[in-house]
């Protein structure tokens, strides 16, 4: 399978090894844009209690942030061809946004009872997603998705 439609194709399967070298990569990527934006703004920089090492400025605001979206989307897409091996729809992939959602409970709950909710929902449902993607064995032969990525290798 090429880099490019590993990041960036939405259809097909792909194993857990394609899975773990792509996940990895779109964190790395994540990890080094996340430390220029930290590290490239005086105000963020300040707020995490660091010094800012150099400065980005709007262009390259936007140039990260842009690089940020591409890397959420190829995220997405190594996620759904995983799910598509595991004979899942790629809109299940919404299931493991539940956490994120329920950040929407902040102010009707009080604080504590909310950050509670929120942890427990993010570890419950990061694992489901580490085990449903990264360690499950896909569905063995063909399905709706596509051939097994792993042929009659398993």
């Amino acid at each position: 399978m090429s880099i490019r439609s590993l990041f960036f194709r939405f259809d097909g399967r792909i194993c857990r090894k394609d899975f773990w070298i792509g996940h990895i990569a779109v964190d790395i990527v994540m990890a080094a844009l996340g430390a220029a934006l930290v590290f490239g703004n005086a105000g963020i920089a300040a707020s995490v209690g660091v010094a800012p090492s150099f400065e980005l400025g709007v262009a390259g605001n936007v140039i990260v942030s842009v690089l940020m979206l591409v890397a959420v989307v190829a995220g997405f897409a190594v996620a759904i061809k995983r799910l598509h091996d595991r004979n899942r729809s790629g809109w299940f992939i919404l299931v493991f946004s539940i956490p994120g959602f329920a950040q929407g409970l902040n102010p009707v709950l009080p604080p504590a009872a909310a950050n509670a909710i929120h942890t427990v929902l993010s570890v419950v449902f990061g694992a489901w997603y580490y085990v449903e993607l990264g360690f499950l064995r896909g569905t063995v032969g063909d399905n709706r998705f596509g051939p097994d990525p792993i042929g009659d290798a398993r």
